[in-house]
């Protein structure tokens, strides 16, 4: 069987690198190398880590810790992980969550039969108030795939699954340094572009983990993080945008569909801000994504008709606080 190699980013994940490290290092399948990058994490991750290697003296010789010089990002971890990646196969598992014993065992599997570039396992959501199952669509065109995972959905999530190495290395796919958060959608409707076959693996491999508060995702009432994330949601899905323009119409149109709800969506959070400056920037984007897409609907182009200036902003947002 091939080797597979296990990508793991790694900052400020104390409290959970052992359970996610334990959970891959038990994997049923053996052909496996693993690529921990340490993003010059402050806290005691990479210690812990060290410690729960010991455990597994036969592992040993396929791990590989990669330090940064300095605290890159996300997205830079993300790529310096596949640049030392020597598996023909890759699969993303971020150090907050962790996999079933066999979920590798099972990829590797639906891989066989089928010959798909990108294999996809169900998921779960790890929630104290109860676990929940991420929902697949059963969407066998490739078509029907790309659309699907441009959406803002954790569908577009890059971990979970078993994506064929040379698809990276063929089509220079990389992550945009600096982003921490949306740069799955940045990378992921790429690499299915270019798969030449998909496959779904009808077993439990991931499990989410919707507890950690420091993570980029964890719901906040901060507004200043809230923009910042914003803000990356909307520079991923430009970047997409800028990639589609020139290929495929439908999958340009379903990239300015999402672009201008983040566009939107910040807009709002800038009124919340008082920020009129950056709010008439992201207006610019927005009007620019809106005027040439008849899909984005009427109400989209009554924003654009009227500027969705900063004053018509603040309004809509009173009135929707008062009857809600």
């Amino acid at each position: 069987m091939y080797k597979v190699s296990i990508l793991v980013p790694i900052y400020g994940v104390e409290k959970y690198i052992e359970r996610c490290a334990r959970s891959l290092l038990e994997q049923t399948y053996n052909n496996v190398e693993y690529i921990f990058v340490d993003d010059c994490s402050i806290d005691n991750s990479i210690s812990i880590l060290k410690k729960v290697l010991n455990d597994y003296p036969e592992r040993m010789q396929n791990v590989s810790i990669v330090s940064h010089d300095h605290n890159k990002g996300l997205s830079a971890a993300r790529n310096t992980a596949i640049e030392n990646a020597t598996g023909q196969f890759v699969c993303h598992v971020d150090p907050d969550d962790f996999m079933e014993l066999d979920a590798i065992e099972q990829l590797v599997h639906t891989q066989v039969s089928s010959g798909a570039d990108i294999v996809t396992g169900l998921s779960i959501m790890e929630k104290k108030d109860g676990n929940r199952l991420i929902e697949i669509c059963d969407l066998f065109s490739k078509s029907d795939m790309v659309l699907d995972v441009i959406k803002p959905t954790l569908r577009h999530t890059i971990w979970g699954r078993l994506i064929k190495k040379s698809l990276y290395e063929d089509y220079d796919i990389f992550a945009k340094e600096g982003t921490n958060v949306g740069e799955d959608v940045q990378v992921l409707p790429r690499l299915f572009y270019y798969s030449d076959k998909l496959a779904l693996c009808y077993h439990l491999i991931y499990h989410y983990n919707c507890e950690n508060e420091n993570s980029y995702i964890h719901q906040t009432s901060d507004l200043k993080r809230i923009s910042n994330r914003q803000e990356q949601d909307l520079d991923s899905y430009m970047t997409l945008r800028d990639f589609f323009i020139d290929k495929d119409k439908k999958y340009f149109a379903e990239t300015e569909i999402a672009a201008s709800s983040f566009a939107q969506m910040l807009m709002e959070t800038y009124v919340l801000l008082k920020d009129k400056n950056n709010f008439n920037r992201i207006r610019k984007i927005y009007n620019k994504l809106v005027y040439h897409n008849p899909k984005i609907g009427i109400w989209y182009y009554f924003h654009y008709l009227v500027g969705y200036n900063y004053f018509f902003c603040k309004i809509t947002n009173k009135l929707y606080c008062l009857l809600h």
